[in-house]
């Protein structure tokens, strides 16, 4: 994986100064450059980003609107930082020795710690950056020095991170997010919105929501970016936690997310012991445990909602049916239903919006623990952009309309 930094970091600690400081000369003596050194940086910036970044005001270097929108978007980026730093030498966040060490970094080791952490060694690591062994081990042992702590494992010719390193990259690709996110917004305008969306869903969520919500976002915002990656929940969480995604949408999961998430309830969404419409037991009226108990079942793998909620009901039941077969794929799930009498657990949506219905059927036997919340996650200090927003609102749009009036909806 090639790791790009959409804009240079020693760039924007000079564009930070300049703001902060409203001069560029008292920047030029906080950062150790030259006033022209200063100048040309910011000259340069406002070039790549195609935006005014600065004015003269009454206080002196003023920002702009862009320019203010980059300097919310880079001192998140250096608080992302910050944050790593302080973590893994189990320093408070004000500490000089923190916000030093984060101003010292360069875009090299940045950019290398990145790679090696994406990577399984040096040789990988160097390949995607496109320089020797010794360039990535040289600015391995850097950042080490600038941090002050060992950040990776060295076996040999092998470099890996630690956990340190990990926190740290997991943090430095947070950072280089929000810079990501000042571009789709200075790029963007209210008649031309453009950017990102980078949604993760669950292999059983609602396709029909988001189907029609793609639809009518693509159709609004033809420069709009918005990609859909499936996996399931634990790669998911990795993923958003490591700024690799924007959000999750699907079923929520007990235990709840640790405090570094967000989760937002959308609708109900409960789960129902389904078979197909020919099966012995869709007609019967009082159907008893021992009557499930007869058929074969198949569930999902272990780690997952509807594996848990039938491995409740069997030890409530004290019984096991003759077999239970276990795939993750739906499509098998559902032919096997279809061609045979096994038993499943399915959601009242997955069988009625996904044209089911005419093949499958609920039995009236009330499941334990049978509750199911569809919502969204997202990292809890997450600043979405207006793109992002909008298709947030857009999910809870259609949510209200589609239950409009029922009890389903989670306000």
């Amino acid at each position: 994986m090639i790791v790009q930094l959409a804009l240079g970091f020693r760039s924007l600690l000079i564009f930070h100064a300049v703001a902060e400081n409203f001069s560029i000369g008292r920047a030029a003596q906080a950062v150790g450059l030259s006033q022209p050194a200063i100048s040309l940086t910011i000259k340069k910036l406002e070039a790549v980003t195609g935006r005014k970044l600065l004015r003269r005001g009454t206080k002196g270097s003023e920002v702009t609107v862009d320019g203010a929108l980059l300097l919310r978007r880079t001192a998140r980026m250096l608080h992302q930082i910050e944050l790593g730093i302080a973590q893994i030498l189990n320093l408070d966040l004000s500490s000089r020795v923190v916000q030093a060490a984060c101003r010292r970094l360069t875009d090299t080791q940045i950019r290398t710690h990145i790679a090696l952490m994406n990577s399984t060694s040096a040789t990988q690591a160097a390949i995607s950056l496109g320089v020797s062994q010794v360039a990535v081990h040289r600015a391995g042992q850097d950042i080490e020095h600038v941090i002050g702590t060992p950040l990776y494992r060295r076996t040999g010719s092998r470099l890996v991170v630690n956990s340190a390193g990990a926190e740290l990259g997991r943090r430095l690709q947070l950072a280089l997010s929000e810079i990501s996110q000042a571009l789709d917004e200075l790029q963007s305008s209210p008649a031309q919105l453009k950017g990102r969306v980078r949604v993760g869903v669950l292999p059983l969520s609602p396709q029909h929501l988001l189907a029609d919500v793609l639809s009518r976002m693509t159709h609004l915002y033809p420069y709009a970016n918005i990609t859909i990656h499936e996996d399931d929940y634990l790669k998911l969480q990795t993923d958003l936690r490591y700024g690799k995604i924007d959000m999750i949408i699907g079923a929520l999961r007990v235990p709840r997310v640790g405090l570094d998430l967000r989760e937002f309830e959308l609708f109900l969404d409960p789960y129902e012991i389904v078979v197909r419409k020919n099966h012995p037991l869709a007609e019967k009226a009082g159907i008893t445990a021992s009557d499930i108990l007869q058929y074969k079942w198949v569930v999902p793998p272990q780690n997952t909602p509807r594996h848990q909620i039938s491995r409740s009901l069997f030890e409530q039941l004290e019984k096991r049916p003759p077999q239970v077969v276990e795939t993750n794929s739906l499509a098998m799930i559902i032919a096997l239903l279809q061609a045979s009498d096994f038993i499943t657990i399915l959601s009242r949506t997955q069988v009625y919006q996904s044209g089911l219905t005419r093949n499958l059927v609920p039995l009236a036997f009330k499941l334990p623990d049978a509750d199911r919340v569809i919502g969204l996650v997202s990292r809890a200090e997450w600043l979405p952009t207006e793109l992002q927003k909008l298709f947030i609102n857009d999910v809870k749009t259609w949510v209200r309309l589609q239950h409009r009036g029922s009890d389903k909806v989670i306000r």
